[in-house]
């Protein structure tokens, strides 16, 4: 399976920041010289007898998560930051499911970020909804369990949009409009159950 994507860049910085010891530090730099496969992979694994470790679990999963904050640090996720996503969860063997069970509030921290980009504007247009299922799709995530973990956002423009409103002004009218699209999806966003740390 060939990169969909040049990953080089982000796993370059990772390595610079984090340096390259360790089995981790190693998939990093084989990630940053183009010179990682699925067989690869699984040869890194068998070696260090990493099959069943949660702790390598994780931190694989946290190398893709690096991986996408650093794409996105001045963009929107698209649809070439999902594939590259979907060829790292190849490589890595992830299965559906893992970054909600084993990365909520990290996971949770990066879709916050890519929610406030685009509720700036108080409103979501058909194109960045198209980019939350893109999101929900990349990371295996049910429409519940995205709306769970973008919670904060939700809950703080919307109270941002009722102080507006209240405030009243030439856009209050405006204000109500968005205010009305954006409640029913809160509500259902904060009805989902809190299991994801106490920040949550």
């Amino acid at each position: 399976m060939d990169e969909p994507y040049d990953l080089r860049p982000a796993f370059q910085h990772f390595v610079q920041t984090f340096g390259s010891r360790g089995t981790i530090g190693g998939i990093a730099q084989q990630l940053a010289d183009g010179a990682l496969d699925a067989q690869q992979m699984d040869a890194i694994v068998a070696r260090d007898g990493t099959q069943n470790a949660l702790w390598f679990r994780k931190d694989l999963l946290d190398l893709i998560l690096y991986y996408t904050r650093h794409s996105t640090e001045r963009a929107s996720f698209s649809s070439r930051q999902e594939a590259a996503v979907k060829w790292l969860k190849a490589v890595f063997r992830v299965q559906e499911g893992e970054f909600f069970i084993h990365r909520p509030a990290e996971l949770s921290d990066l879709l916050n970020t890519q929610m406030d980009r685009m509720l700036h504007d108080y409103e979501i247009d058909e194109l960045e909804d198209l980019q939350q299922v893109v999101l929900q799709r990349a990371f295996d995530l049910s429409y519940d369990q995205y709306l769970a973990l973008n919670r904060v956002t939700l809950e703080r423009v919307v109270l941002d949009l009722q102080d507006l409103v209240e405030r009243g002004g030439g856009d209050a009218e405006l204000r109500r409009k968005q205010l009305a699209a954006l409640i029913p999806i809160q509500r259902l966003a904060s009805s989902q159950k809190r299991t994801l740390g106490a920040r949550f």
